[in-house]
Protein backbone atom coordinates (compact mmCIF):
# COMPACT_ATOMS: atom_id res chain seq x y z
CA UNK A 1 0.00 0.00 0.00
CA UNK A 2 1.56 3.31 -0.88
CA UNK A 3 -0.16 6.16 1.21
CA UNK A 4 -2.60 4.50 4.01
CA UNK A 5 -4.76 7.15 5.21
CA UNK A 6 -5.31 7.46 9.49
CA UNK A 7 -8.14 6.09 10.83
CA UNK A 8 -9.73 9.66 11.52
CA UNK A 9 -9.21 9.92 7.43
CA UNK A 10 -10.39 6.58 6.80
CA UNK A 11 -13.72 7.60 9.00
CA UNK A 12 -14.39 10.27 7.37
CA UNK A 13 -14.28 8.74 3.55
CA UNK A 14 -16.58 5.93 5.07
CA UNK A 15 -18.91 8.22 6.65
CA UNK A 16 -19.42 9.86 3.28
CA UNK A 17 -21.06 6.34 1.84
CA UNK A 18 -22.22 4.76 4.92
CA UNK A 19 -24.50 7.05 7.19
CA UNK A 20 -26.57 4.32 9.02
CA UNK A 21 -25.89 3.89 12.86
CA UNK A 22 -26.24 -0.19 12.31
CA UNK A 23 -23.96 -0.19 9.11
CA UNK A 24 -21.38 1.86 11.00
CA UNK A 25 -21.61 -0.21 14.06
CA UNK A 26 -20.79 -3.29 11.92
CA UNK A 27 -17.93 -1.69 9.94
CA UNK A 28 -16.12 -0.77 13.26
CA UNK A 29 -17.11 -3.86 15.04
CA UNK A 30 -14.87 -5.74 11.52
CA UNK A 31 -12.31 -3.20 12.06
CA UNK A 32 -11.41 -4.54 15.86
CA UNK A 33 -11.89 -8.07 14.45
CA UNK A 34 -8.78 -6.88 11.39
CA UNK A 35 -7.21 -5.40 14.24
CA UNK A 36 -7.18 -8.71 16.64
CA UNK A 37 -6.26 -11.09 13.80
CA UNK A 38 -3.19 -8.79 11.89
CA UNK A 39 -1.79 -8.53 15.59
CA UNK A 40 -1.80 -12.12 15.87
CA UNK A 41 -0.53 -12.41 12.57
CA UNK A 42 1.96 -10.21 12.93
CA UNK A 43 0.63 -7.84 9.91
CA UNK A 44 -0.07 -4.25 10.16
CA UNK A 45 -3.00 -3.65 12.52
CA UNK A 46 -3.71 0.00 11.13
CA UNK A 47 -3.98 -1.52 7.64
CA UNK A 48 -5.47 -4.53 8.14
CA UNK A 49 -8.26 -1.93 10.34
CA UNK A 50 -9.19 0.40 8.14
CA UNK A 51 -9.36 -2.19 5.24
CA UNK A 52 -12.06 -4.07 7.79
CA UNK A 53 -13.61 0.03 8.19
CA UNK A 54 -13.74 0.15 4.23
CA UNK A 55 -14.66 -3.27 3.56
CA UNK A 56 -18.84 -2.28 3.12
CA UNK A 57 -18.29 0.93 1.59
CA UNK A 58 -20.54 0.33 -1.38
CA UNK A 59 -23.25 -1.44 0.35
CA UNK A 60 -25.58 1.23 1.73
CA UNK A 61 -26.27 2.72 -1.66
CA UNK A 62 -25.88 0.16 -3.91
CA UNK A 63 -26.96 -3.02 -2.05
CA UNK A 64 -27.72 -5.20 -5.06
CA UNK A 65 -24.68 -4.23 -6.33
CA UNK A 66 -22.27 -4.46 -3.64
CA UNK A 67 -18.76 -4.54 -3.95
CA UNK A 68 -19.54 -3.24 -7.85
CA UNK A 69 -19.13 0.51 -6.88
CA UNK A 70 -16.74 -0.20 -4.16
CA UNK A 71 -13.07 0.43 -6.88
CA UNK A 72 -14.74 3.63 -8.95
CA UNK A 73 -15.35 5.37 -4.56
CA UNK A 74 -12.25 4.13 -3.33
CA UNK A 75 -10.40 5.60 -6.64
CA UNK A 76 -12.40 8.79 -6.40
CA UNK A 77 -10.71 8.86 -2.62
CA UNK A 78 -7.02 8.20 -3.45
CA UNK A 79 -7.19 4.41 -2.58
CA UNK A 80 -4.59 2.56 -4.69
CA UNK A 81 -5.22 -0.31 -6.18
CA UNK A 82 -3.24 -2.96 -3.78
CA UNK A 83 -6.34 -1.96 -1.06
CA UNK A 84 -9.13 -1.80 -3.39
CA UNK A 85 -8.11 -5.06 -4.62
CA UNK A 86 -8.36 -6.71 -0.77
CA UNK A 87 -11.31 -4.72 -0.21
CA UNK A 88 -12.94 -6.52 -3.46
CA UNK A 89 -12.10 -9.43 -2.83
CA UNK A 90 -13.71 -10.05 0.97
CA UNK A 91 -16.67 -10.66 -1.50
CA UNK A 92 -14.88 -13.40 -3.26
CA UNK A 93 -17.28 -16.01 -4.35
CA UNK A 94 -20.32 -14.03 -2.89
CA UNK A 95 -20.59 -11.14 -5.33
CA UNK A 96 -17.40 -10.99 -6.81
CA UNK A 97 -15.13 -13.35 -8.96
CA UNK A 98 -12.14 -11.51 -7.43
CA UNK A 99 -9.82 -13.73 -5.24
Amino acid sequence: MNHLPSREEAWKVLTKYVTTDHLQRHVLMVEGAMRHFARLYNENADEWGILGMLHDIDFELYPDEHLDHAPRILREEGFDEDFIHAVVSHGYGICVSVK
